[in-house]
C-alpha cells in the first residue's frame, strides 16, 4: 500500500541523512513519529480507540485548519508559522502519530 513494501511494516527507514537533518530543525521528533507508526503497527492499526478519537476530533472539525512551524529562519531561528490543515486529519494513522508526538514534545503542527 503506498508504494510500500509489507516487509517494512513496523520498520523506520530513512530514505535521505539530509532530508532528515533539514526536516529535524522545524519537526524535532520526525524520527519518534516514524517509530510511532511502526508501534501503531504493533498494537494494532486498526485500533477502534483510535479510529474513534480520529473520527471524532474530524466529526468536530479540530484539525481543519492549525498553526504550523513550516520552517525557522535561518538567521532569527524563528518559527515561521503559517495555518492549514493539520497533518493529523490525513487519516487515524497520521492522527495517532502526530498526537503521541505532541503528547512527548513538540509537533510542528499544533495539536
Amino acid at each position: 500500500q503506498n508504494g510500500v513494501m509489507i516487509d517494512k511494516c513496523r520498520n523506520i527507514e530513512i530514505y535521505s541523512a539530509s532530508d532528515y537533518m533539514e526536516w529535524r530543525i522545524c519537526q524535532p521528533l520526525v524520527l519518534f513519529h516514524e517509530f510511532v507508526h511502526s508501534f501503531h503497527c504493533f498494537i494494532g492499526r486498526e485500533r477502534i480507540d483510535i479510529k474513534r478519537a480520529y473520527n471524532l476530533a474530524m466529526k468536530n472539525h479540530l484539525y481543519d485548519m492549525v498553526q504550523h512551524i513550516a520552517q525557522k529562519d535561518k538567521i532569527t531561528n524563528q518559527e515561521i508559522i503559517i495555518h492549514t490543515r493539520g497533518y493529523a486529519a490525513m487519516n487515524h494513522y497520521e492522527y495517532f502519530a502526530q498526537m503521541t508526538e505532541a503528547y512527548f514534545g513538540k509537533c510542528n503542527y499544533y495539536p
